[in-house]
Order: C-alpha cells, then structure tokens, then sequence
C-alpha cells in the first residue's frame, strides 16, 4: 500500500472513530497526525493482558489520560514506521517530577524527542501481516503512553524496563527467542550496531561467561547485565548456525 494522499486519508477517517482529538495535517508531500490522543485501557500483570477500553473500571490497573501528540508518517508507509513525538510538555513534566536527566529513561532519544515505542525488532513480531494506521496507534502508540502515565503513577513502568541501545535489543531476544524462524534470527542480528557489541559476535564459539560488559562498565557482562548476556550467546549461537 503506497502513502498516497487517498490513502491516508481513508484511514484516517477510520481512525477518528477511535480517535477523536487526532486530525490528518498535510505540509508538502509529507503528513502528519497531530493533535490530542486520549485513551482508557488496563494491564493486567499476571495474564500479561493489555486492554483497549476495558468493559469495566473493575479491570486490573484502569488508567484514562490524555496527550499532546504528533506522528510523522514516511513516504513509504507502511513499508516503514512512522516517528512519534510528545510535544504537549508532558514528558519533561514527569522527568522533573522523578528527577530524572537522561530522556533515555523514557524511552524518548535526546537528540530529536523521537520515542522509542519498542525494540525494532519486536515490529516484525508484532505486525508480520503488515500495519495499518489504526493497528500502529492500538498496538505500539497508545502502550506506551499508558506506560508512560503508569510510570508517573507508581514509578515503574507495567511491563518492565529494557537496557538502552544494543543491549536492548539482546535483552528483547532472550524474551523473544524463537530460532526456527531465522528471518527473525538475521533481523535481531542485524540491528546490532555498537562496536563492543558486535566483537562479541565475531569471535569464535560461545560468548565467553567472563567477558566485560559492553555498557562500559569494568563489570563481568553476566552480572552487569545478564538479561541481555543471556540474550546474546544465544542470539550468537542461533545467528552461527544459520550462517555456517
């Protein structure tokens, strides 16, 4: 599906059944949503159960809310995703709130506020038959701002934290490992981008208990970070035996 102006618009008038505060605002060639996203959903922990407009305030962890927003769609969407900002000030509040300095703690890159609404590969495991607009919002958008006002609430997020960066990534394939599928394999491998990281894959054999973390840390990577060492000798051995 190309990003026409016919396009968009069409899901558009879907997702403003869903949506009401969001309008389509076109400059040039390029088309943005823009504007109030208010939802209500619940999460229930033990289920691992996230819930859209919960038939009851009886549901685990009920949270309305409302936030200033803008989505910036690339030409080529749904091929690639679009960038989402907060742009009401609400994410500066709750980082003075919880004195927090590094926007990286929210999830949101200090260089250009874009939001980090998940690790990239978890995109391919979550929209294997493609995404629309109204799939987007539901299934990555509204999350994470209900994690993000579930953060302010209790100062955590529902479903955990992952690592920044590279370590991110092995952490979600300890937790998403699946390697008969070796598509997913190669996309997990090659979103490894850090120098300290990727050396640890291009020795030979099993990645070594003893090693130092990539973080930078003079720490043993199995205790300074051992989600995602974990995650690696088995990315390494899943991403070996596909490659040899």
């Amino acid at each position: 599906m190309a990003n026409s102006t016919y396009d968009i618009r069409t899901e558009i008038l879907s997702l403003r059944s869903f949506y009401r505060g969001l309008w389509l605002r076109e400059e040039g060639t390029r088309f943005l949503l823009e504007g109030k996203l208010g939802y209500c959903a619940s999460y229930d922990r033990t289920a691992n159960a996230f819930v859209l407009n919960p038939a009851t305030d009886d549901a685990h962890n009920v949270i309305r809310d409302t936030y200033e927003i803008r989505i910036d769609f690339p030409s080529d969407f749904p091929s690639s995703f679009p960038s989402v900002r907060e742009v009401g000030g609400r994410i500066d509040k709750i980082m003075k709130e919880k004195g927090i300095t590094d926007e990286r703690d929210l999830h949101v890159s200090p260089d250009n506020g874009i939001i980090c609404l998940c690790v990239e590969p978890e995109k391919y495991l979550l929209f294997q038959n493609g995404v629309s607009v109204v799939d987007y919002l539901n299934r990555l958008v509204v999350p994470y701002f209900y994690g993000l006002s579930y953060f302010q609430k209790r100062g955590k997020w529902p479903w955990g934290f992952y690592s920044h960066r590279d370590l991110s990534v092995l952490e979600s394939y300890l937790r998403n490992r699946n390697p008969a599928d070796t598509k997913l394999v190669r996309i997990y491998f090659e979103c490894l981008k850090e120098v300290k990281v990727k050396e640890l894959f291009s020795t030979k054999g099993a990645i070594q208990r003893q090693c130092v973390c990539p973080c930078g840390k003079p720490a043993k990577f199995r205790n300074c970070h051992r989600d995602a060492f974990l995650g690696a000798r088995l990315l390494k051995e899943d991403y070996d035996s596909i490659s040899n």
